[in-house]
Parts: structure tokens; sequence; C-alpha cells
């Protein structure tokens, strides 16, 4: 591999040549892309000019406002190689919890319990208003730590100790963090780690609703399923 390979240059047209710096490091494997702007008579010719055959590395996009953009990777979460145990990874997103939410997840669930659904009858119990759904609770904060944890999951083996130290309430926002407890090589799919994990979710005030261990199979990387990426000028 040339000791340059990896690096992206954004060659703009404004130079009033190559810089020296930019063409050696072509030659020694930078891919340089050249953006150009609308053309600008003998100036934009004579560059042409200047740079053509200077390097194989050089990638030409057409010349439109749309080229003028840089690209770069999104996030796409852990693989296997990633996790370290005793790493604790604080998920980003808090969520509130509504009326909606509590009423809607118990009857798709087709959970009868009215102290989730019926705000009359929750009245007359010791919370005074409705408790809200605890698998609600389990699949929100389960779905809070996937952007850190399980991304790139290959399946879900399963949950373990689940803890319900707290009421959660509509109104309540619930936030949640993660602990890796354990990792350890998969004994018949060589592409595939196992990890082991605990989440604990709290709301607004700190107090902890929710904890649980989840196990989870998850791609090394280069071989998680592949998505279909669109580089500057290939959009249509």
């Amino acid at each position: 591999m040339l000791p340059s390979a990896g690096i992206i240059i954004l060659s703009l047209e404004q130079a009033v040549a190559v810089p020296s710096a930019t063409q050696q490091l072509a030659s020694l494997g930078a891919r340089v892309m050249k953006i150009n702007r609308l053309g600008i008579g003998n100036f934009a010719r004579d560059y042409d000019e200047t740079v053509r055959g200077m390097s194989s590395y050089f990638v030409w996009l057409k010349r439109s406002k749309e080229n003028l953009m840089a690209t770069k990777e999104g996030w796409r979460g852990r693989f296997f190689e990633d996790f370290e145990v005793g790493d604790v990874y604080q998920h980003p997103l808090g969520r509130t919890v509504t009326t909606t939410d509590n009423m809607w997840f118990t009857l798709l669930t087709q959970n009868t319990a009215p102290i989730h659904f019926d705000h009359h009858y929750a009245a007359q119990t010791e919370f005074g208003k409705p408790l809200v759904d605890s698998t609600f609770t389990l699949a929100l904060v389960t779905g809070q730590s996937v952007i850190d944890i399980s991304q790139n999951v290959f399946a879900n083996l399963g949950w373990d100790e689940v803890r319900l130290p707290q009421p959660v309430f509509e109104g309540d926002t619930i936030y949640s963090q993660t602990e890796v407890l354990e990792k350890r090589e998969s004994g018949s799919r060589p592409n595939i780690g196992i990890v082991t994990v605990k989440t604990t979710g709290y709301n607004q005030d700190g107090k902890v609703v929710i904890t649980f261990k989840r196990t989870i199979m998850v791609y090394k990387r280069g071989y998680a399923p592949q998505i279909v990426r669109l580089l500057p000028g290939e959009l249509q």
C-alpha cells in the first residue's frame, strides 16, 4: 500500500497551479478530488492542462455547484473489536414518555391491565395516576442502547435479571447507559463475537427505573452486510 493511501485532498480551482505538496501526496497514493466551479474561460482550461495526467489518483468531477461538498462517513456503530470490558457508554438520546405511548403500546400488545390506559381507574390506586407499561420501558431503554451496543447485531440472545426499582409515569423522561461486562469469540461463527452488557435506565431526576443484562451476537468488522454509498458526482 502506498504511504498516503486513504488521504483525501480537495483541490480547488482557485489555486494558480497544483501545489507541489499536493502533487507529491497524490504520487504517494493520496486521493485528490479536483472540485471545479463553472468554467472560467482560459483560466479553467489552463488549469485542466496543468493537472491532466499528473497522477492516476486524481478523481475528476463534473463542473457544477453540487460538487462543492465533502463526503464523510457517518456513525456506523460498534463492531465486536470495538468493545472493551469495563467501558461505559452514555447513550445520547433521552425520550419523554407520553400518554399515547403508554396506551398504544399496552393495547398493541393486548395487555388488558387498566392501570396503563384507564385514568379514572388509575386515579384510585396509591399512585394516583397511570403506570407506564413496564415492557414499554424495557423496549425503550433497549432501543436507546442500540446506537452504541447493537447497531451491528447479528442476533439477540436474551435479556437477564430485568429489575424495575422505580415506577415510570407518563411525562417522565428516560435516559440510559450501558456497561460492557464480557466479550468472547463465537464457537460456531468466526465472523461473529458475543458481548454481554448491563444497561441502566433512569428518569429526569436521576432515579434508576430499570436495569437488565443483555447478550448479543455482534458482527466483526468487515463482515456486516454492506450498504450502497454514493460519492459526490454520483448523485443523480
